[in-house]
């Protein structure tokens, strides 16, 4: 009782209940507006058909707290998880996404080419700089949840996070699926 914790240790050991407490004093739509604005909810191509990633409007408290941390009927895409990192790499800049850089025929000639495009600004490069150095702690902190990422001579920033995976038709629970999302060097 009483004690407090940063952000920054909230995100090195990927402890949940700080951010739910504060997306609870947040309106109900504000971790959703942000997810959209980040891309959640968005029609993409790459230039393939991409499945949205979904972040719906909680119906009361509790489900924001849940929904905070990404659980209940969050869903993201490893596509949008990258988009989120690069956009805090590129300080606040999500580019929309792109697999390849053109699309040649069999002959070699060019068919189509893609040029870099900001698909939003959902924040500051101040904003995305605090996150990058916070990112930066989860993995070189030894005791960081996202360690194991860490290499020799390169600042590296990630994050970990854990996704429930629903439930089997017999009630049996399926197992967690465990990510890492994160870009170097910082």
């Amino acid at each position: 009782p009483g004690k407090t914790v940063t952000l920054q240790r909230a995100l090195v050991y990927s402890c949940n209940i700080p951010i739910a407490e504060m997306a609870m004093d947040l309106p109900r739509d504000a971790v959703p507006n942000m997810a959209k604005a980040f891309g959640f909810e968005h029609d993409l191509t790459i230039p393939l058909t991409v499945t949205p990633s979904e972040s719906p409007v909680p119906a009361d408290e509790a489900q924001v707290a849940i929904a905070s941390i990404g659980q209940l009927d969050v869903m993201a895409t490893p596509l949008q998880m990258a988009m989120i990192s690069a956009g805090i790499a590129n300080g606040g800049k999500v580019m929309k996404p792109q697999l390849v850089p053109q699309v040649i025929t069999s002959d070699l000639r060019v068919e189509e080419e893609f040029e870099p495009e900001l698909f939003s600004t959902p924040i500051s490069p101040a904003t995305a700089n605090t996150l990058a150095m916070m990112m930066e702690h989860v993995v070189d902190d030894a005791d960081g949840t996202g360690h194991l990422a860490a290499i020799d001579g390169v600042r590296v920033a990630g994050k970990t996070g854990t996704a429930e995976n629903g439930f089997e038709a017999d009630g049996t629970e399926r197992p967690y699926t465990l990510w890492f999302t994160g870009f170097a060097p910082v």
